[in-house]
């Protein structure tokens, strides 16, 4: 493992220098304030329109350039922030972002720090992400080339007092270097499948039937900037570890070598710059011999296994392979635990049975709806906090990974029929003290592992959740707007095994709480209601929506939708379109109208209604503060 590693460490770094080599010798043209080849003539249009001087500057006169520069890119970011919402571009209709986070985004992107404290596809308009944060990471990254251009420069120019032109520097690094650096990147991550589009947030439904949204947006170009600029912050908040920033092997290698290009090139400029390239080749032997002992004692680390999950009896050589986990007592199983070992033993009995009478399809149909609706969408998020909080419950922590090991292993027999080869190289990472899934047994069925009790409490923990989900789907609730989850149940062994599973649903659910209890005391009357067997859930109607912002924006599409509504009607007026233009076009604006009418009533109906909620809102808080105010009729 250690000399593949270093084998492809070595492959990196070999592609790497190749390409930093001529990119250094035109960075050395810029260094020297040499035109590029057949851009002499541009760049003398550009001077001129720009009011450009192009004479060099002293280190006092090239520094107030730069911290100017800096200073109205971050003031001019800082503003496109706080009135994001009022921009275009905003497809979601996310609000303009608090003044706070306004302007410690706008200094982490103009100082290129990564401070950044918010998740971009909740936060950002397609507006902010393209003209503000992409174009910062332009102006960002030029900057601390320029600089280190003037550095250079100090270090060839002994006996001289200026530094280049600021303004030159700046505009000659992002339009010929960062500029088409920065499209053939993104062009290459388009080809490869990360996003680059403008439309909206696209519905869609998982396996288990939840409705989600799926982020979209201009991905592409600003993943390609902000690796080149070696900007931390990504378009999503996973940043490059989000499958559609960093989707295949491909891009995870272009990335890397984005990141390190330009500082590799810089070395074989100034090498070149002052004359000396053994100078600049010490730089890069330096950087290099530092960048792969990093790389050794991180893979020493990941070699060695996770430091928490060893305390909870794992024995591995790799942080995701191999994992020796005792087998816990009953006790230390959780209900989601007993849950899917009592699905899989079901599974593996009926499987079994079908195999017996050959009936392959319907055993295949089976295993496949077990590991992708069970397993996969849901006892792996369920064990998720156990195997997180391992530090606090070890315990739970090692049942939850016995379990995810021992259903993942029963899993893979079952399949072994169908995909001999593909089951066999996973198994044996999985369970490599076993010679072969071939030679292993195959899973019986145990009456011990039979559960129907938390097989009941699990089967209602999922419709609690996803009801949850359409709820907040359908009323277009953010998963960062947390709400409290009231469940009332008179079950008393079901409301038990719920409240157990505190912590994972309000982690499933975006729930800021999770209450159970026996009947509905302390829960608002207007509060949304999902009705699931044997209890009711219920999730107040002011933590999901923010009826000031709900009211601007319900506004906001009342005035577009009578600007339609004007425009259909003037053209369905006009004689002259509806004797000339084609039926069909006329036909389809008069259905267009038609809708926009509808939708018109539905909003003009919720509008009403927010307002109602508001002036209730109103009401009470200024009756608390014991004015006396009577609330009005037909409120």
């Amino acid at each position: 493992m250690a000399a593949q590693g270093f084998l492809l460490l070595a492959s990196y770094l070999l592609v790497l220098l190749v390409l930093a080599r001529p990119l250094g010798m035109c960075l050395a043209r810029m260094v020297n304030d040499i035109p590029l080849p057949g851009l002499a003539g541009v760049e003398r249009v550009l001077w001129r329109v720009a009011g450009i001087r192009a004479e060099e500057m002293g280190w006092l006169q090239y520094l107030l350039a730069i911290l100017l520069f800096n200073a109205l890119g971050g003031l001019a970011l800082f503003a496109l922030l706080m009135l994001q919402g009022v921009l275009p571009f905003n497809p979601q209709h996310l609000p303009g972002l608090s003044w706070d986070l306004a302007l410690n985004t706008a200094i982490s992107f103009v100082s290129n720090t990564n401070w950044q404290a918010y998740a971009g596809e909740s936060t950002m308009s397609y507006l902010s992400q393209m003209v503000g944060l992409t174009v910062q990471n332009f102006l960002s990254a030029a900057t601390g080339i320029a600089v280190v251009f003037a550095l250079t420069r100090a270090f060839a120019r002994q006996k001289m007092s200026t530094l280049g032109n600021a303004w030159v520097d700046l505009t000659r690094i992002t339009l010929w270097l960062l500029l088409p650096l920065s499209l053939l990147v993104a062009l290459f991550f388009i080809q490869q499948g990360v996003p680059q589009n403008l439309q909206a947030y696209q519905p869609f439904t998982t396996l288990e039937g939840v409705h989600q949204l799926l982020p979209m947006g201009p991905v592409a170009s600003q993943e390609a900037i902000k690796l080149l600029g070696t900007n931390g912050g990504g378009f999503f908040n996973a940043n490059s570890a989000h499958p559609f920033e960093n989707p295949t092997a491909l891009t995870n290698l272009v990335q890397m070598l984005a990141i390190f290009l330009i500082p590799a090139a810089l070395c074989f400029a100034f090498g070149e710059v002052v004359s000396d390239r053994r100078q600049g080749r010490a730089i890069l032997w330096a950087m290099t011999l530092i960048f792969i002992l990093c790389v050794a004692v991180v893979m020493w680390a990941e070699t060695r296994g996770n430091p928490h999950l060893l305390t909870l009896g794992a024995d591995s050589s790799l942080n995701m392979e191999g994992k020796e986990i005792t087998e816990p007592q009953a006790e230390d199983l959780g209900p989601a635990d007993r849950w899917i070992l009592s699905a899989c033993n079901n599974v593996v009995k009926d499987v079994t049975e079908n195999l017996d009478k050959f009936e392959l399809g319907i055993a295949l149909s089976k295993i496949y709806d077990f590991i992708w609706d069970e397993f996969c969408d849901w006892y792996i998020e369920l064990s998720k906090y156990a195997i997180y909080h391992a530090d606090e419950n070890p315990k739970s922590a090692n049942a939850a990974l016995w379990t995810l090991k021992k259903v993942l292993g029963d899993a893979l027999k079952l399949l072994h029929p169908y995909m001999p080869f593909v089951t066999e190289e996973i198994y044996s990472k999985l369970v490599p003290e076993e010679e072969s899934l071939m030679m292993s047994s195959w899973p019986v069925y145990e009456e011990k592992w039979n559960d129907a009790e938390n097989e009941n409490i699990l089967n209602h923990y999922k419709e609690i959740v996803r009801g949850v989900r359409n709820v907040r789907s359908e009323m277009n609730v953010p998963n960062s707007r947390k709400a409290t989850i009231y469940v009332v149940c008179e079950d008393e062994k079901l409301a038990k095994g719920l409240a157990v599973l505190k912590e994972s649903a309000m982690m499933m659910a975006s729930a800021g709480d999770f209450i159970v209890q026996a009947d509905k005391s302390g829960i608002a009357d207007d509060a949304v209601s999902v009705v699931v067997p044997d209890a009711t859930v219920y999730v107040p109607l002011e933590e999901l929506i923010d009826f000031e912002q709900e009211k601007e924006r319900l506004t906001k599409e009342e005035t577009r939708l009578n600007k339609e509504i004007a425009r259909s009607n003037g053209m369905l007026n006009n004689e002259k379109f509806v004797s000339k233009a084609p039926a069909a076009k006329v036909q389809e604006e008069r259905e267009k109208l038609e809708k926009y009418e509808q939708m018109l009533a539905q909003v003009k109906g919720a509008s009403c209604w927010i307002t109602e909620k508001i002036n209730v809102r109103g009401y009470y808080e200024k009756a608390a503060k014991g004015r006396g105010y009577r609330i009005l009729e037909g409120t």
